[in-house]
């Protein structure tokens, strides 16, 4: 893994995390239409949203985070190839 691959998929889970919180924002407006809605309250809806999509992408970065740690440069965890052990003697 490069710190590339590393940074994409911190990215992707942040990512990943707030996108799933659009279907949340859909289920505010069904469950509370006075509240949130695409009308006069379309600004609450939006900013409740965007606060909910940030929480809920630095919950699944930190998950990412738990299981793929910080890179570490002094560690270089590519595969290196090794010559081939010699045949055991019999």
């Amino acid at each position: 893994m490069t710190p590339r691959m590393w940074f994409h998929g911190l990215v992707a889970a942040f990512i990943g995390g707030a996108a799933s919180v659009i279907s949340s924002g859909f289920a505010l407006m069904v469950m509370k239409p006075d509240t949130f809605n695409l009308g006069p309250a379309l600004w609450i809806t939006v900013k409740t949203v965007a606060v909910l999509g940030v929480f809920a992408g630095i919950q699944t970065a930190a998950a990412y985070l738990k299981q793929s740690p910080l890179w570490d440069k002094t560690t270089d965890r590519r595969a290196v190839a090794q010559p081939p052990s010699p045949a055991p003697t019999v």
